[in-house]
């Protein structure tokens, strides 16, 4: 017998498709080091990016945001929103730690 995952919900997709652009950038951009791969891809994270709400701070939607503002050469913009992506990291961490069982949150 085999069961069928539930649809997701059309905001639960549109984050899969930033997560899986957000990995494909990294890939070409890095592992690779091949610009013209990247910037396809890059073009299509930015528009995923600009369909989400921008009052929604994610540590997903800063890196994203990151590494296509570095793709795209923009070395200051980029850094401000790797330093917003730690700040929300280390929000993430303090609310862990105060957790009734932290290791449910960060396991380890």
């Amino acid at each position: 017998m085999t069961t069928k995952a539930l649809p997701l919900s059309p905001r639960a997709q549109k984050w899969r498709e930033i997560d899986d652009a957000y990995h494909k950038l990294l890939y070409w951009y890095y592992d690779r080091q091949n610009l013209a791969k990247a910037r396809p891809i890059a073009r299509r994270l930015e528009r995923l990016l600009s369909e989400v709400s921008s009052d929604q701070q994610t540590i997903l939607r800063e890196g994203a945001w990151s590494l296509v503002l570095e793709c795209k050469s923009d070395l200051l913009g980029a850094i401000k929103r790797r330093e917003n992506e730690i700040r929300l990291m280390k929000r993430l961490l303090q609310i862990s730690l105060k957790a009734p069982d932290p290791k449910a949150i960060r396991p380890g």
